[in-house]
């Protein structure tokens, strides 16, 4: 790859970087506010707590993602598929016990959080939405890292940057667009 299609890789990817950070900003405002107005500040807020509980399972990660995209970088500029393939392979097998693990994690968060969490909410409310926010994160670690980590080291970020962008932006209009029709918070 030349150093003027890195430059160009580079600068295509801090735009598109910087463009979901602003998306994500803006995420951030509006779809707290949403839920407030809608379901109220205590189910906002056990959001947020189960939200912040599913989020200590990066600390499992140790790093490893940027060492995989380290190791992607010799075999892609020297076009060794057969390495990629091996890293890959590796990588893909570390996320899936990563997944494994935050699997376990769940099934214990479904049993514990409710019994120490004092709100009004029921059992069965707090456990249903412990497993409907852990279903991203356990399908990012099934699914999305491995390539992700590979497309990243590849330069080609912006490729996961405007998905994620779009992601965002469906998600905001479809909260909204659910609110306005009343459904559960739990959909």
């Amino acid at each position: 790859m030349s150093v003027n299609t890195r430059t160009q890789n580079t600068k295509l990817n801090i735009l598109f970087l910087l463009t979901l950070q602003l998306v994500t900003a803006v995420s951030g405002l509006i779809l707290p506010k949403l839920m407030i107005e809608s379901f109220g500040s205590k189910a906002n807020g056990l959001i947020v707590s189960i939200v912040q509980f599913l989020s200590y399972i990066s600390l499992l990660e140790g790093g490893a993602g940027g060492v995989i995209r380290a190791a992607y970088y010799k075999p892609l500029s020297e076009n060794n598929m057969e390495k990629v393939s091996g890293i890959f392979r590796a990588s893909r097998r570390f996320f899936l016990r990563i997944a494994f693990i935050f699997g376990f994690y769940v099934v214990a968060l479904v049993f514990i959080f409710p019994l120490i969490s004092n709100t009004i909410f029921d059992f069965w409310y707090i456990a249903s939405m412990i497993l409907i926010l852990s279903i991203s994160t356990i399908l990012e670690y099934l699914i999305g890292t491995t390539y992700s980590s590979l497309i990243i080291a590849d330069q080609k970020a912006r490729f996961t940057y405007i998905f994620n962008i779009i992601a965002i932006i469906l998600n905001i209009v479809a909260v909204y667009l659910l609110i306005h029709f009343g459904a559960s918070i739990h959909i």
